[in-house]
């Protein structure tokens, strides 16, 4: 991570397909870029053979100074900054590294671009998630918790055993 403060993540909206095109393009103009991706076995008439997908369909991450956005689109591909209320939207570290965690975990999951509000917020204490928070989306004898990536509209659906999740509460009040 570089030393500059001014420096934040930022989310662009690329042509379909493009992330990995873009993202290498920008790499060679200085400018540091992040493709999450997953990997995924599609089945062939002849074979089987697994695929890179990226996690965030049509999304590069760029870390620059955000006055400097502009710069993105010497790339061929972007089609323009992700903004909210007119303003460049700010990626945290911190979502950042829930991305980097989902994809080293490389497990099963679904990406959705609705953000879940009605349920239960719980913490993953047990298993490649280990200490991430999200919210329970459904419960049977795998819990699906959905983790959310704010700033972007995405939340991603991990299942994990309901013995490896814990209230928020409850590990609240248990650390306290």
């Amino acid at each position: 991570m570089p030393s500059d403060p001014s420096q934040v993540w930022i989310a662009l909206y690329t042509r379909p397909r493009r992330e990995r095109s873009v993202a290498s393009q920008l790499r060679k103009a200085g400018i540091r870029s992040y493709v999450p991706v997953r990997y995924e076995v599609r089945q062939w008439s002849d074979r089987k053979k697994t695929v890179e997908l990226p996690l965030l369909p049509s999304y590069v991450l760029v870390q620059l100074d955000p006055s400097q956005y502009h710069r993105v689109f010497q790339a061929d591909g972007v089609v323009r900054v992700v903004t909210f209320h007119k303003r460049v939207a700010v990626i945290q570290q911190s979502e950042v590294d829930v991305l980097r965690r989902i994809e080293r975990a490389n497990q099963p999951m679904f990406a959705s671009s609705i953000l879940f509000r009605a349920n239960e917020e719980v913490q993953i204490i047990v298993g490649p998630f280990a200490g991430l928070r999200g919210k329970i989306i459904r419960a049977a004898e795998t819990c699906r918790v959905a983790l959310e990536i704010q700033e972007l509209s995405f939340a991603f659906l991990v299942e994990v055993p309901c013995t490896c999740i814990e209230r928020l509460s409850d590990y609240v009040r248990r650390v306290a």
